[in-house]
Order: structure tokens, then sequence, then C-alpha cells
């Protein structure tokens, strides 16, 4: 099975296609220009943007739509970087092939190094994405404190499988998940059946259609399914969660009460064990809330940033987002 190129990906307004390499990574995504010089993320504040397992810089495209449509052209007041993370998209291993959330933050953090991005304002990342974003925040804490000064999780991906799983079923399936049969048939079934049109129902969102052409594209080349799979398997929560208590970064949550992918009870049960200094917002629209309601996800980013998180209610449907702690 022949993989056809990945098509040019057009940047939002305000960005630019990047391409960079990294010891172990080459690198593909969307910076603002100023990144381009080294040493110049220190003229504005950094916002990275990260996306969840299966998504790509395309993941933040309304996001950064909404922000940039309150904004001149060239004026917006972050530089904003949105990879495509390791095995995503276009961007691709080149030495090593482990896919896990410390990897991930490992290999991010050489990105950064690599761009002289010495502090990060905000890390907004959507499901897994939120909690690579983690995984970085405590990588600077040891090697770099104060790199990551917030993190907004965005449906978060943090409820772990049961221990049964990861004790006995995991390191059985996990290798036969992401083969390399497994992965050219599930290539086979997206580019010819409803899959990817059906994956995104299941996740309670409504997203523009372009976003679902973008998808059926990304989905259509095996070497991204093997990255999402890779990740999926790799993903370590628990290993995660035992580190909680030790986040130095200002944590906020949003949680879409009507997702169908992460259920907001056992997500709440978590964050309430594990990051209970976190504040929360709750709102609507699904797993993917950051592509159905990017003018909320917008909002909120520019509440949070670049000052301190402060308190205030909570909007049971999303409609005024203000961060709180439970």
């Amino acid at each position: 099975m022949n993989d056809q190129p990945f098509p040019d990906v057009r940047p939002p307004l305000g960005l630019e296609t990047f391409s960079t390499r990294t010891p172990t990574v080459l690198w593909r995504g969307w910076a603002s220009p100023a990144l381009r010089d080294p040493g110049a993320a220190g003229s504005a504040p950094v916002l990275l943007l990260l996306h969840g397992t299966g998504g790509s810089r395309i993941s933040w495209r309304p996001v950064i739509d909404a922000l940039t449509s309150t904004h001149e052209a060239g004026a917006l007041p972050w530089h904003i970087l949105a990879p495509d993370l390791p095995g995503h998209g276009q961007t691709c291993c080149t030495g090593h092939t482990r896919h896990g959330l410390r990897e991930m933050a490992q290999d991010l953090a050489a990105l950064l190094e690599s761009l002289q991005i010495r502090q990060v304002a905000l890390v907004a990342g959507h499901s897994a994405g939120a909690a690579v974003g983690l995984w970085l925040s405590h990588l600077s804490e040891v090697h770099s404190p104060g790199t990551v000064s917030q993190v907004l999780g965005i449906a978060p991906s943090l409820v772990p499988p049961p221990a049964i799983y990861n004790l006995l079923l995991g390191p059985i399936l996990a290798p036969l998940f992401a083969s390399r049969a497994s992965v050219l048939g599930m290539t086979a079934l997206a580019r010819r059946s409803g899959l990817i049109d059906q994956l995104i129902a299941s996740t309670g969102s409504t997203i523009a259609e372009q976003q679902r052409v973008d998808y059926r594209a990304l989905f259509s080349h095996s070497a991204h399914i093997q990255g999402a799979m890779d990740f999926m398997a790799a993903t370590d929560l628990p290993a995660l969660l035992d580190r909680a208590p030790t986040l130095q970064s200002a944590l906020t949550l949003l949680i879409a009460e009507d997702d169908r992918w992460i259920p907001s009870v056992p997500l709440q049960r978590i964050i309430d064990a594990h990051y209970p200094r976190a504040s929360v917002v709750r709102c609507t629209g699904g797993h993917l809330v950051q592509e159905a309601r990017p003018t909320l996800v917008a909002d909120l980013i520019t509440t949070l940033h670049p000052g301190p998180v402060t308190a205030g209610p909570v909007s049971a449907h999303g409609d005024t987002p203000s961060p709180r702690h439970p």
C-alpha cells in the first residue's frame, strides 16, 4: 500500500509553515514568523498548541482563526507554535520509534531548545496533548525551572485504563495493536469507508466540513495511523499521575460535559484525586470542543494569558469561561 504525499496544509493568517530537525525528529508545523530567528521568542510570550492522538496542527486551525480574528494580521500578542507531534501528520521520527508521553515531552523540549524558546507562557493541549503538556512541565521543573508557566488541558485525556490492563493485557495487546498489519488494515478501512466520519460523530462534536476533509486526508496515510497507534500503545497515564503532586505550573482544565470519549464524571474523580488545585471550566461541545467551539477556547486562552489564573464562577455551558478552583 503506497501513501500519496501529504498535501500542502495552508497555515492560518499570521502563521507560516516551519520545518526543523532535532537529533531524533524532523518537525513540521505552524509557527509565528518571528520564531524563524533564533532567540526571537523572547520578543513576545509563546503559546504552544499540542494536538491529541490522531490529530495534527489542523486540529488547532479553528482556534487560531478565532484568535487572529480579533487582531490585525501580524499583531498577535503571542508567538504561536503548533507542531505536528512525532509520528503524526508530517512530523517523523528519525532516531526512535517509542511515542509515550515522556518521550513526546522530551522531543518537544528538544524542539524548544532548537528554537531557543526559554519560556512558554501557556501550553494548551487537547486530549492526550494535555498529558504531554503536563509531562513537558514536569521535565522543565527538573532541567529548566519556570520554562512552562501555565498548562491548559482541553478535554484532557487523564483517565487511565483499569490496573488489570496495565499489568496483564497492555503488554500483550499493545504490540498487536500497533503492528504493521493492524496499521495497514486500519488505513485501508479509513480510505474505503466512512470510518473517519463515524469516529468524529462518536466524539459528540459537530465540526466544520473542512476539518472533516482534513482528517480524512490525514487518515489516508499509514504513517500517520502508525504514529497514532504507537502513541496510544505507549501512553502511560499512571506514571504521569504519580507525578501530579510535584506540578508547579498553573493548571486549568476545560471539561466538556457531553464528551463521549472522556466522560466528565470519571475525569472529575481523577482531577479531585490528583490535581485538586487545578482550575476547572465546564462547557459543552464534545471531545473535539476546540474545533466545535473555537471561540470559547480562544476566549479562555486570552483570559488565562499572560497573567495568573484568577478565580471566578463557572458557566455550566461554557458561554463565558471563567476558571476557578473546585
